[in-house]
């Protein structure tokens, strides 16, 4: 299931954080290599494991999950803080510059402009002005996953509506599964960052792409290539909105999402 040997207390059981919502034990803790001092707030996480996803990882407990807004993945967020953990899935072929080639510092520069300007289209749009001076990057590899993962830290800066500045800290880690660039970003605003630091990290440290994905991906974006290839060819009946944004998982509903009266067809 995993791209590394999960602990047992995601197998199910009285313990499983799958089954009941129960507590991150300290053994699960240590399977998923978070730091020493988090042994003692295991009950301080909750876990994200949806089979429809190509990903897992822990986020602090009590906080609010929903899917991302700019593109595809998921958000846990306080949102009274504006403390989150966010996972993004951002195109490696329009965000990294020397794509196919691996440059640790573009996916730092993608991952860093996805977290704090997801609206500016990466380095095809005007993202490059938003990013911070400072990004620390460093490839590393886990025990029993041969998958390479970047871990990335930095601090931004976000001016609101009403004109304050609001300074966090991003605690990152991103990998490449097919054309994909998968991130995870745990952040807190500056005043509340010393306090849940540990908990960021401890998600970052949670962060796993599950066995098979490589091939999943590739699979879904060549379809849906393929769809765009043969919806531009053709002429659109009225009503039809083309496949853009269409679902690619098995739920035969999607295939009747871009037509807008679609009664007695479906």
């Amino acid at each position: 299931m995993y791209g590394y040997a999960p602990p047992s207390q995601y197998t199910g059981g009285e313990n499983s954080v799958i089954s009941n919502g129960g507590k991150l034990a300290n053994s699960v803790l240590s399977g998923y290599f978070l730091p020493n001092n988090m042994q003692d707030t295991a009950d301080e996480y909750a876990f994200y494991d949806n089979s429809d996803d190509d990903y897992v990882f822990a986020y602090p407990k009590g906080w609010v999950l929903r899917p991302n807004g700019q593109r595809p993945g998921v958000s846990a967020g306080n949102f009274r803080t504006a403390d989150r953990v966010t996972v993004d899935i951002i195109d490696a072929k329009r965000a990294l510059p020397s794509w196919p080639k691996v440059v640790p510092k573009e996916i730092s520069e993608a991952a860093a402009l996805a977290a704090i300007a997801p609206d500016s289209n990466g380095y095809s749009g005007n993202g490059r002005q938003f990013l911070p001076s400072r990004i620390k990057v460093e490839p590393v590899k886990y025990e029993g996953d041969d998958r390479e993962y970047y871990q990335i830290e930095f601090s931004s800066t976000t001016i609101t509506r009403t004109g304050y500045d609001v300074r966090k800290g991003n605690i990152m880690a991103a990998t490449l599964v097919a054309g994909n660039l998968f991130v995870i970003n745990a952040s807190a605003r500056s005043d509340t960052y010393d306090a849940i630091e540990d908990q960021l990290r401890g998600a970052r440290a949670s962060f796993r792409i599950r066995e098979g994905a490589d091939e999943r991906v590739a699979r879904r974006d060549l379809a849906k290539e393929s769809l765009q290839e043969l919806d531009a060819g053709v002429t659109r009946p009225a009503g039809y909105g083309g496949v853009e944004g269409l679902d690619l998982a098995d739920d035969e509903d999607d295939m009747c999402a871009g037509i807008s009266d679609s009664a007695g067809i479906c």
